[in-house]
């Protein structure tokens, strides 16, 4: 059996599987409720409030902030561009083993990272393990909880999503609590221990084959270990990167992705440039996750009701989130901050402070970024829409000269 054979028998079985879950209901909401507390966990402590540990770290080392800033940056980056490989992990051992996987590496990171007496060993400690452990954690889980789904699948996604938002406002004042008391390097150990819940969520997420009717089980479980013998040779699907839609959205989220996260690392140092105290930067970013979720969940209300289309939703949203962070350097005030915030602020690099003293460039990059990737599937609908128009105008034109073509022949 080829591997394009053994990829669509997985396919097959993947699609017989899926006869018999039951959508939107029942143990749909157990998978839900693990991608929440997952979400609540890997992204709301280990990306969004990484911020308060980022100025705990320059002032032990004394490191300058592009320095520091590569220890997010790259956890960041093996968590996205390690994704396909995650989801095709799942897809050979399981969503539930790789899930649970990741919710070793995570915990044994912030473990390593107690040892740490430079800031290079945190690029080892921080940025491998836990980008590593992030990528298998979130990624087939999302992808779990999109199969138990459907008609309800935009409200199970944005349930999901929204623990990340109640992990960003509860955590920060809780770390922050813990780095007072504890220090640095008892925080890391406390955290650690709370990451290996993780393990617990994926225990949670029921493969699909749970399901299946024992015989079908019987009947499938040959044609099983075929295609799994075909998908260990997988290779990507390079014919994705053909498509206009697909390279459009992988290109928006290139560039949204290079502001998004940023704002979590620039926010609290921001704050203390601006003469507030540590506990109002910290609840600055707590305020971030309270409209984080509401966000979050009316976008999943609202996407399923199908009054606009999606594609407009998201692309509004970059818009605005982009001019929020770009205007971020002209609010020197708390409850400036706090609008901006509520303007749905979602956004590059502590490099950029070292050279200028502020933030104020790095805020304008990542709005930038983020104000760009909005842009760029807006201009891809405008640009099919005008085409579709010059098409039926051509329709039109062909269809107006051959009836008048007919006319002149019949008076002749």
């Amino acid at each position: 059996m080829n591997i394009d054979e053994g990829t669509r028998e997985e396919g097959a079985r993947v699609t017989e599987e899926l006869k018999f879950v039951p959508k939107d209901r029942g143990w749909t909401w157990m998978c839900v409720l693990s991608g929440f507390l997952m979400n609540m966990l890997v992204v709301g402590v280990a990306v969004k409030s990484f911020g308060l540990l980022f100025v705990e770290i320059v002032e032990k080392f004394g490191s300058s902030s592009a320095a520091t800033s590569w220890i997010t940056s790259l956890s960041q980056c093996l968590a996205l561009m390690l994704s396909p490989v995650a989801s095709t992990l799942a897809a050979i051992y399981g969503t539930r083993r790789v899930v649970f996987i990741g919710g070793l590496l995570i915990p044994a990171g912030f473990i390593l990272s107690i040892f740490a007496m430079s800031r290079e060993f945190y690029y080892f400690s921080y940025g491998l393990f836990v980008g590593i452990g992030t990528t298998l954690a979130y990624s087939p889980s999302i992808i779990l909880i999109g199969l138990y789904s459907d008609k309800r699948r935009s409200l199970a996604n944005g349930l999901t999503v929204a623990g990340s938002s109640v992990g960003n406002f509860v955590f920060p004042p809780i770390i922050h609590w813990m780095l007072q008391n504890f220090g640095l390097q008892g925080t890391l150990l406390i955290l650690a221990g709370l990451m290996l819940n993780i393990c617990v969520c994926a225990a949670l997420l029921r493969p699909l084959s749970f399901y299946t009717p024992k015989d079908k089980k019987a009947k499938n479980a040959e044609k099983a270990t075929s295609c799994i013998a075909a998908l260990r040779n997988y290779k990507f699907e390079w014919s994705l990167l053909r498509l206009p839609q697909f390279m459009v959205y992988a290109l928006s989220l290139f560039f949204c992705f290079c502001g998004y996260p940023n704002l979590f690392i620039m926010l609290p140092p921001h704050c203390k440039n601006i003469g507030l105290s540590k506990e109002q930067a910290v609840f600055s970013v707590s305020v971030i996750g309270i409209f984080d979720l509401i966000g979050r969940m009316f976008f999943g209300w609202f996407s399923d009701l199908n009054l606009m289309n999606k594609g407009t939703v998201y692309s509004s949203s970059m818009v605005i989130s982009g001019v929020a962070c770009m205007i971020t350097p002209l609010m020197t005030s708390y409850v400036a901050i706090y609008i901006k915030i509520m303007l749905f602020l979602l956004s590059y690099t502590g490099f950029l402070e070292d050279i200028t003293g502020t933030w104020t460039l790095s805020f304008i990059v990542s709005g930038a970024c983020i104000l760009i990737g909005g842009l760029i599937p807006l201009i891809y609908m405008v640009k099919v829409f005008s085409d579709f128009q010059i098409q039926k105008f051509e329709k039109g034109k062909k269809n107006l000269l051959q009836s008048t073509h007919k006319l002149n022949m019949g008076d002749f």
